[in-house]
């Protein structure tokens, strides 16, 4: 499915958050909108950003996004880390929350980064900065990297 079909189909979804969002007490400031807070990253990664949102709002485009959208390697959302709150994050544990039910329903991964929830559909094919592993390219420049400094080790010990 290409990022226009699963941009499509989530806005299809989600049609009535922004209307909601507009009655948010801070709308006039900070609206929420599909075009400023919904985009495909890396052509893989459907990403979701949180703010302007209410909690009960978040809560909902989370769980109708984790419903409709599993075309996509992964889906990111942002959720901030609470820093507008005066008792701390709400809708990043609203999202963990979420997130982990359905991961645990359908097989998925969830990982977070700070003020975000990764939630890893496709493992092959999600980007190495989604599911917090080094890329294979990565990953033998490690194993060069120390098999020339053992190497180095090696011939310094037995040269004396």
């Amino acid at each position: 499915m290409s990022n226009s079909s699963v941009l499509k189909k989530l806005h299809d979804e989600l049609w009535d958050i922004p209307k909601k969002a507009k009655n948010l007490p801070w709308a006039m400031q900070r609206k929420w909108t599909f075009k400023s807070h919904i985009w495909m990253e890396d052509g893989e990664v459907l990403v979701l950003d949180l703010h302007d949102l209410s909690v009960p709002l978040a809560r909902q485009v989370v769980t109708k996004t984790l419903k409709t959208v599993s075309q996509v390697s992964s889906i990111c959302f942002i959720t901030g880390q609470g820093k507008n709150s005066t008792d701390g994050p709400k809708i990043l544990p609203a999202t963990m929350e979420i997130a982990k039910k359905q991961s645990d329903k359908k097989g998925w991964e969830v990982h977070t980064q700070p003020g975000r929830v990764y939630v890893v559909i496709n493992p092959e094919q999600a980007p190495a900065f989604v599911t917090n592993s080094l890329s294979r390219p990565m990953v033998w420049g490690i194993y060069t990297f120390f098999a020339i400094l053992f190497i180095i080790v090696l011939s310094k010990l037995f040269s004396v």
